[in-house]
């Protein structure tokens, strides 16, 4: 190898080394790039006291917790009162959810990471929660999707149970980027049942459902004075006892 051969075989290492830097600065600034948004708000500017509307929407259906005068119901069952401490502590979570990590999220990883649209019962598909003020205004909006779990030892040793501890998930408007969070929120889910106060018959329930109950109740015990000894009854089953006549009614039979 000659000196001309020599430098033209060095200008090409220089080429290809300078390249190579290229690459790799490229590929730690778009990784940088990627996890800045690390311990950023999920939904930032939430403010709790603006939120008048929970829609929560799944494969399995929807629900819409609305707040009004009296406190925040369920529509989906009629206006009944809603669990206020289990909505406030949903809406804790969400104003104070943070990042943790952040990263493109290709098309073909969407139903792995159930981070799909729900709809018609669909494979893959994630649940939807919005947040609306009392206009009817977006003021959050979230799709989760796959919960991140861990092993957990338990008393047996023949299996393990696991814990979720956190959850992927994509912001309104970033449906290209899949953000990972540290809380579950496994509480959101479109059950109505499971949001209604736990005793509807206490202080707190509606109180149309109380008055309803109550009459219910008195009404289904009354007397039947045709019957000669004088019969308690219940009008939907019959006679449960009979009462023995007094001795002013023996005498006076």
């Amino acid at each position: 190898m000659n000196r001309r051969q020599f430098f033209i075989a060095l200008a090409v290492l220089a080429i290809l080394a300078a390249a190579g830097a290229a690459v790799v600065l490229s590929d730690r600034s778009a990784w940088t790039a990627a996890d800045s948004r690390a311990g950023q708000k999920a939904i930032p500017g939430l403010r709790l006291s603006e939120v008048a509307e929970i829609a929560i929407r799944d494969s399995s259906g929807e629900l819409h917790l609305v707040r009004g005068e009296t406190g925040w119901s369920v529509r989906e069952r009629a206006g009944f009162a809603a669990d206020t401490d289990r909505i406030a502590a949903l809406l804790v979570k969400l104003a104070e959810l943070k990042i943790v990590q952040s990263e493109p999220l290709p098309e073909s990883q969407r139903a792995r990471l159930e981070l799909l649209e729900p709809k018609d019962k669909l494979a893959g598909a994630g649940t939807a929660i919005e947040l609306k003020d009392a206009k009817g205004g977006t003021l959050g909006q979230l799709l989760l999707g796959k919960k991140i779990v861990k092993s957990s030892p338990v008393a047996s040793l023949s299996r393990g149970e696991t814990e979720a501890t956190g959850r992927y998930l994509t912001m309104g408007g970033e449906a290209g980027t899949m953000v990972a969070v540290g809380e579950p929120l496994t509480e959101v889910e479109s059950k109505p049942d499971q949001w209604l106060v736990k005793d509807l018959l206490g202080p707190t329930a509606p109180s149309r459902f109380r008055r309803r109950r109550t009459e219910e109740s008195a009404g289904a015990w009354r007397a039947r004075p045709s019957l000669p000894t004088g019969s308690w009854s219940d009008r939907r089953n019959g006679p449960i006892c009979r009462r023995r006549p007094t001795s002013r009614a023996r005498s006076a039979g």
